[in-house]
C-alpha cells in the first residue's frame, strides 16, 4: 500500500503501471493464468479472508443497498466477473453453493438480475487473462464491451452517444 501511495496510485503491488482507467498496461501478467497449483494456493488464500461469521452483516448491508437503489428506481444487476478455469476448479463447493443460494434469494426477494461471467466461454485463458483472476487489456476491453451490450444498453441507462462507443 505504501508503494501505491508513493506513486499516486499509479502502480500496483506487482510494480506494473496502471492506466487512467485502472487497468495494468502489461500484456503479460506475473502469474500463469492456467497454473493449477497456483490456483489452489490463491483460492486457499482467498478463503482465509472469508469469515463466515460476517455473512449475516454482509447480507444485511447488501439488502440495504439493493433497497436504497430500488427506491431510487435503479435496476440492480449482480455481476460475477470472469476468472480462470483453474480458479473455478479449486473453489470450495460448499462456499460456492452458499453464494449461489444467497444470490438466488436476492433474485427472488428483490427481483434483481444476476449475470455470471465467471466461466464464460468467450474468455480464452491464453488470450484474455494476465493471471488467475485478472483480465489483461484485451480481456478487459472484451469484458467492457460485453457489459455494455448485456447490462448497460438493455437497461437504457446511458444516452445513445455514450452507450454505443
Amino acid at each position: 500500500m505504501l508503494q501505491q501511495i508513493l506513486t499516486g496510485f499509479r502502480m500496483n503491488w506487482m510494480l506494473q503501471p496502471i492506466d487512467d482507467y485502472g487497468w495494468g498496461r502489461s500484456e503479460k501478467g506475473l502469474f500463469d493464468p492456467s497454473s493449477d497449483p497456483l490456483a489452489a494456493w490463491d483460492v486457499n488464500l482467498l478463503h482465509t479472508y472469508m469469515k463466515p461469521e460476517h455473512i449475516p452483516e454482509n447480507v444485511e448491508a447488501l439488502e440495504r443497498m439493493i433497497t436504497q437503489l430500488q427506491q431510487r428506481n435503479v435496476q440492480v444487476v449482480l455481476v460475477t466477473s470472469p476468472v480462470s478455469p483453474a480458479i473455478i476448479r479449486h473453489l470450495d463447493p460448499i462456499r460456492l453453493e452458499r453464494a449461489r443460494s444467497l444470490i438466488a434469494d436476492f433474485q427472488t426477494r428483490f427481483g434483481v438480475t444476476n449475470l455470471d461471467y465467471s466461466s464464460d466461454p468467450r474468455f480464452v485463458i491464453t488470450e484474455d487473462f494476465s493471471d488467475l483472476d485478472h483480465l489483461n487489456p484485451r480481456g478487459a476491453t472484451k469484458y467492457s464491451r460485453i457489459l455494455n451490450e448485456e447490462v448497460v444498453r438493455p437497461r437504457r441507462v446511458c444516452g445513445p452517444g455514450v452507450a454505443s462507443r
